[in-house]
């Protein structure tokens, strides 16, 4: 029995010798098999691959960490990762090189571990992105490719990006500025900016204020309206090119230009357009509704249809433009004020001699229709307890 003891630890200390021979030796991810994920051991870990443009850089963080990424000149990654937290020293941290490109891998030893790695990295400017990080930030700048990025809480700043992006964050702002981008980002909650972007970006936020400064469709995905959506916050939108759709759950939405045409809807806020060259569509639930048509009367489709369910609404229409109109408000008998219907055009007014009892609250309607020229525009409004201005532009 002793002899066998005896045995067994002789192998133990050959196998203790043979790593330490190996260590000393530099085996790292660059030394390893070709495709061999390389598991790092500090908490400061350094490497750089050679590499060639157009290569996959990936990055999973069951850990959860920061991943920033930047582009440079070099054929080459160079990829840094720090552990941190009470229990780091049970992280592990892998890097890959293969056909493909480079990939790095973080996560824990055991379960309920307090760790995470945070990734920098520098990569060809010509790359694909690849990211996945269980919480947060992440950071790309000075990049040309395809991105997929996912974090399940964090922060997103995208800049000087050019290619296509599909990029989600479960909680956090998203920025994305002084790129050329198609694609979509989204987050589950939290502000969008998208500021001097050239390209089909669409946002989506669960709830939040989008902001849109300076966007414009180009490219192969030239003609490609804009479209935003939050379940609740402010949308403002600088201009719009060819087209807007805009929707939230509950928030003012200000355009301040727009062409072809501008769909928007609040389910409560007031709705401000000050140029549209093209048709319109807004709706609100509650709240005023400001729209102003800009250009040339006689190209393309002018139709507007407004509604809001409470608040006044005020339409301002070239004055040569040939339109149907028909206007109808509705006023409670509760509301303590005298609504009315003031316009620049010639329309014909009737308002309802008794109390409609249908709705809940008693009402009254005024309607006031008419017509100019041949009437190819159909200009349709509707609110309650607010006044409708009609206006002709100067």
């Amino acid at each position: 029995m002793g002899n066998t003891n005896s045995y067994r630890t002789r192998v133990r200390l050959c196998l203790v010798l043979a790593w330490s021979l190996l260590a000393a030796a530099g085996l790292s991810a660059g030394g390893g098999a070709e495709g061999e994920a390389v598991p790092q051991q500090g908490l400061v870990l350094e490497e750089e691959f050679e590499t060639g443009e157009g290569q996959l850089v990936e990055v999973l963080l069951k850990t959860g960490g920061s991943i920033s990424i930047s582009g440079w000149q070099k054929d080459a990654v160079r990829i840094r990762a720090e552990k941190k937290g009470r229990d780091r020293e049970y992280c592990s941290v892998s890097f890959k090189q293969s056909g493909r490109g480079v990939r790095v891998e973080a996560e824990a030893a055991g379960r309920n571990r307090n760790c995470s790695v945070d990734i920098t990295i520098q990569a060809p400017i010509l790359s694909d992105i690849s990211l996945l990080t269980m919480g947060g930030d992440i950071v790309l700048t000075d990049l040309e490719g395809e991105t997929e990025a996912k974090t399940m809480g964090g922060s997103v700043e995208l800049s000087a990006l050019t290619g296509s992006i599909q990029l989600t964050t479960m909680g956090g702002s998203i920025r994305v500025s002084d790129s050329e981008l198609d694609g979509r980002v989204k987050t589950m909650g939290g502000r969008i900016v998208i500021d001097n972007v050239l390209g089909d970006l669409d946002a989506s936020t669960m709830g939040g204020e989008v902001v849109y400064n300076n966007r414009s469709s180009g490219g192969a995905g030239d003609g490609e309206a804009l479209r935003i959506s939050t379940m609740g916050g402010p949308i403002h939108v600088n201009e719009a090119y060819f087209g807007l759709e805009a929707s939230t759950m509950g928030g003012p939405i200000r355009v301040k230009s727009a062409r072809g045409f501008a769909k928007v809807k609040t389910m409560g806020g007031a709705i401000t357009i000050d140029s549209i060259d093209g048709w319109v569509q807004a709706t609100t639930l509650g709240g005023n509704v400001t729209v102003v048509m800009t250009g040339d009367p006689e190209k393309g489709r002018r139709d507007v249809d407004i509604s809001s369910l409470g608040g006044t609404v005020r339409l301002t229409v070239p004055r040569d433009l040939a339109m149907d109109v028909e206007l109808e408000l509705n006023y409670t008998r509760d509301a303590g004020n005298r609504y009315r219907i003031i316009s620049d055009f010639d329309l014909t007014l009737e308002e309802s001699e008794d109390w409609d009892m249908h709705w809940g609250k008693p009402r009254k309607t005024i309607r006031a229709l008419g017509r100019r020229g041949d009437g190819r525009h159909r200009i349709v409004v509707s609110t309650t307890d607010g006044d409708i201005y009609l206006l002709a532009a100067d």
